[in-house]
């Protein structure tokens, strides 16, 4: 909503934003109450501050994936709708220009995965 009001210069009615507060507002507490019980295990002697680090980044990591989607969701959203008013109605190229504009270039997949492959293979030194 808030994309298509900068981008697009949409208003909407006052229960739809209303509407769309209930919705985040379920949707943070939510997500703060699974925050609060990720530490639970079913044996606490196998608790320990490593885990609960482990824990909490995965947790974090969820939440920033999930915020990534919305956004570019919203982006994608856009994008469509400013494809629509160019060149019209036609779901079947708009679908190609969507997904094929969307993705990378094969050869630079590849290239991206060599160099996460070559950073993996690093010897890393602790610090002391």
């Amino acid at each position: 909503m808030l994309a298509g009001m900068y981008y697009l210069n949409r208003r909407y009615t006052f229960t739809k934003y209303i509407s769309v507060m209930i919705v985040t507002t379920g949707i943070i507490m939510c997500t703060i109450e699974s925050g609060k019980t990720m530490n639970c295990c079913d044996d606490p002697t196998m608790l320990n501050e490593d885990s609960l680090g482990i824990q909490s980044f995965q947790w974090t990591l969820g939440v920033g994936m999930m915020i990534c989607s919305l956004i570019l969701g919203a982006r994608m959203g856009i994008f469509q709708e400013q494809i629509y008013h160019s060149y019209g109605k036609f779901p079947k190229e708009a679908l190609y220009y969507t997904v094929s504009l969307g993705l990378f270039d094969q050869t630079e997949k590849l290239k991206i995965f060599k160099l996460l492959l070559a950073f993996a293979s690093f010897t890393w030194l602790p610090i002391a």
